[in-house]
């Protein structure tokens, strides 16, 4: 049939409307991954979200822990079968500060963790929210870096925001921090297919994380 044109005054966009064929240019971010719950659980897996449609993945969280704790993410591997990516050593830290003071706090971590995790300085106090926002860079693959003052290691970028009532004086804090997912060998190569979030102990009461591909 032929191309006809709307122009865009002609459509009450109040309206709904159904389409039976595929809508593009839809946005920078397409939904890979929603999880919500009211009852405890100890971990919410991710998986199969990683595939080669997206480079670099958005996560949104609000937890609430039954425990004093932080938030975890892990990297994993094997697809519905999934397994913590191995041989992974997590650079981070981060900076903020709590609502009564404008005094800066900040921690940092020095792979000491298989995992990122936030907040960096202290802990969530049980039952309260968490709200995050975290963006994760190459997952999949990753990147191999050039020979600096170390050999070439394979790396995954991410930084994070969060909010919450933190156990430091019961105060409400706000931070933003960063790292390295880092294999410090470049030929170790795991190809990540999901993620596993989790409290550090304890677990959640409640939540909802999401996950969004950004599109290339």
């Amino acid at each position: 049939m032929p191309l006809s044109k709307i122009q865009s005054e002609s459509i009450n966009l109040a309206d709904t409307f159904a389409f039976t064929g595929t809508v593009s240019g839809t946005g920078d971010l397409t939904k890979v991954f929603h999880s919500a719950w009211t009852s405890d659980v100890a971990q919410v897996l991710a998986n199969n979200v990683v595939t080669t449609s997206f480079l670099h993945y958005k996560i949104f969280f609000r937890v609430q822990p039954d425990l004093n704790s932080v938030i975890t993410v892990y990297l994993t591997t094997g697809g519905n079968t999934p397994a913590d990516a191995v041989n992974v050593g997590v650079y981070q830290g981060s900076w903020g500060q709590r609502a009564a003071s404008g005094t800066r706090i900040s921690n940092s971590i020095n792979a000491s963790n298989a995992y990122a995790t936030f907040p960096v300085i202290n802990n969530i106090y049980a039952n309260a929210n968490c709200y995050a926002e975290m963006d994760v860079f190459n997952v999949r693959s990753g990147a191999v870096s050039g020979t600096t003052n170390i050999s070439p290691a394979r790396q995954r970028g991410f930084r994070f925001s969060e909010t919450t009532q933190n156990v430091n004086a019961s105060d409400i804090h706000f931070s933003n921090g960063g790292g390295q997912f880092f294999n410090s060998t470049s030929s170790d190569n795991p190809t990540v297919t999901g993620f596993k979030f989790a409290p550090h102990t304890g677990n959640w009461a409640q939540g909802e994380i999401t996950v969004y591909g950004y599109n290339i």
